[in-house]
């Protein structure tokens, strides 16, 4: 892993351009000690926030949705050269900041700046579709790497085990695999109608979901979830649903007793036992997994 090489080179004349100058070392030793380590993004993150506590909530978006930007069009913008040379990895930020449509435009253009990419158009164009087709456009535009493709986006191993024919569904597999996933919760202990009116004087447009009726779509938003009601007061739980398929599959019944021996953070067991409630039936959940005791009941 290397050092970071924001710290000496490059002279602010704003407070918005310090901000950025900030952001870019985080990102930067963010970014860096993932590729060095092969941990998981998330993990790596969420450590950093855990032992670093002086960023406030918008610190830690313009942070986190940066990073994560950077690996979503990595395979484009990786085409802007070495990302561990400084104009380069600032013009690596701008460019994903403008792919993402991203709020923070003060933080995005110091970056255009720092950048002096001798390619990248100043001011970058903008466009508010989220279609990757469109996104291709937008970035060939303002890089001039005309060589990009839609298949870039997703690792060359990738197509070696994927071998997808039509157009049609290749493309529709990159648009998946490069969108920001929703954030799926569930209802509980109240209806899903009375979890959503109460999101909704938060400001928060959730919707229900099609597959099952006490999952809830919060959208694509970061959410500060300790400012939600309904989530401090037990009525939502953040749940992917991948993982609520399970509890629904196994359609508790009455007297029924389960294990679940995996249960990390505990949201397949405490699935079960709303459904349970739901249902108005009784049964036993036994919660357990090797980071904890033995086991738990619930």
């Amino acid at each position: 892993m290397t050092d970071s090489p924001f710290t000496i080179s490059k002279v602010a004349t704003s407070s918005a351009e310090k901000r950025a100058i900030s952001y870019a070392s985080t990102i930067f030793n963010l970014f860096d000690s993932v590729l060095f380590t092969k941990q998981p993004a998330d993990r790596i993150i969420a450590n950093y926030f855990r032992e670093h506590k002086k960023h406030g909530s918008k610190d830690r978006r313009v942070i986190r949705e940066s990073l994560f930007s950077l690996f979503r069009w990595w395979g484009w913008i990786k085409q802007l050269g070495d990302y561990q040379q400084q104009a380069t990895f600032f013009s690596m930020l701008a460019s994903a900041a403008q792919l993402e449509n991203h709020s923070w435009i003060d933080i995005r253009d110091a970056w255009l700046k720092f950048g002096n990419h001798p390619h990248l158009a100043t001011p970058l164009p903008s466009s508010e579709s989220d279609s990757v087709v469109d996104k291709l456009h937008l970035f060939k535009q303002f890089s001039q790497l005309d060589s990009c493709t839609l298949e870039q986006l997703l690792p060359t191993w990738f197509w070696l085990h994927c071998n997808v024919d039509s157009e049609i569904e290749k493309q529709a597999l990159i648009q998946a695999m490069s969108s920001r996933p929703p954030i799926w919760a569930r209802a509980q202990q109240s209806s899903t109608q009375n979890v959503l009116n109460r999101l909704s004087q938060d400001n928060i447009q959730a919707v229900g979901s099609e597959y099952f009726n006490d999952t809830i779509n919060l959208g694509h938003n970061s959410i500060n979830l300790n400012q939600v009601a309904a989530y401090t007061e037990g009525l939502l739980e953040i749940q992917d649903i991948a993982s609520q398929v399970i509890g629904q599959t196994c359609n508790p019944k009455t007297d029924s007793q389960w294990w679940d021996a995996c249960s990390g953070a505990g949201g397949k067991s405490l699935q079960l036992l709303s459904l349970m409630q739901q249902a108005g039936i009784e049964g036993h959940v036994t919660a357990s997994d090797i980071r904890f005791p033995p086991s738990m009941s619930c």
